[in-house]
């Protein structure tokens, strides 16, 4: 685990010129929930999630290896990233989240 990144992922550096050319911010300081990137004005927040920690339905796979450690790891991980989004979105930001596997359409999915 202490090998795993929480900054400078591949997905954040692919994603980060083209985010920061649309007024981003990355990882900005004083955003609940530590979004990956955020557009202070527009009040957008961007969360990179990876499909494995954060328990895509269509790519993740439980592990053959303790599994209750880390079935609860992913569970409580998907609850955070809900209760970050409620916040967030009730105290009037744009939450988007986008998985690993779509990373190409990030740029589109953050201009509308």
């Amino acid at each position: 685990m202490a090998a795993i990144k929480s900054k400078g992922t591949k997905m954040e550096e692919a994603a980060r010129p083209a985010l920061e050319a649309l007024g981003f911010e990355y990882h900005p300081k004083g955003v609940f929930g530590n979004p990956d990137f955020a557009h202070m004005g527009q009040m957008v927040a961007v969360f990179l999630d990876g499909c494995w920690f954060h328990g895509c339905p269509e790519h993740y796979r439980a592990p053959k290896t303790n599994v209750k450690f880390w079935t609860d790891k992913v569970a409580a991980n998907k609850a955070r990233d809900r209760g970050v989004d409620e916040l967030l979105s009730g105290s009037g930001w744009r939450v988007i989240r986008v998985w690993e596997h779509d990373m190409a359409a990030i740029v589109e999915m953050v201009k509308h």
